[in-house]
């Protein structure tokens, strides 16, 4: 029989402000279906302006969630915040769902790749993958 800890998984969002759009109503619906609060979502969310379309309401949905969801609001894709989420996993799952522009998603996947992530666990979510992923959780 399988613990909550060996089939909880660890959801990481990486995203600018033109992709926050694609991941966030499935980031709510996920979520909404924490009941059990077996996993953990963690929000890096980069704008080189430092203007953040959606921080008011990522950080709102930090608060509704406490120990569930955490965000970081970043200015660069920086292989040290990357490694920070990665140092603080408890989770045996970790899944990267990545939304940027091509040159961050690029700077990104090295990152990951060179930190060790397995490249399965590492997914780049365009509109059509987004649908196909919301209706698995319907």
């Amino acid at each position: 029989m399988q613990t909550i800890q060996e089939t909880s998984k660890h959801y990481v969002f990486i995203s600018d402000n033109f992709g926050i759009g694609l991941f966030y109503p499935l980031l709510l619906k996920l979520l909404k279906k924490e009941e059990e609060h077996k996993n953990h979502f963690s929000v890096l969310y980069l704008s080189e302006e430092e203007i953040f379309i959606f921080q008011n309401e990522i950080e709102t949905l930090a608060k509704r969630f406490p120990g569930i969801l955490l965000a970081y609001f970043k200015k660069q894709p920086l292989k040290e915040y990357i490694e920070t989420i990665l140092n603080t996993n408890i989770k045996n799952h970790i899944q990267f769902d990545i939304s940027l522009c091509e040159e961050w998603e690029n700077q990104v996947v090295k990152h990951l790749l060179y930190l060790g992530v397995d490249q399965s666990s590492i997914h780049l979510l365009k509109e059509n993958r987004i649908n196909q992923f919301s209706n698995i959780i319907k």
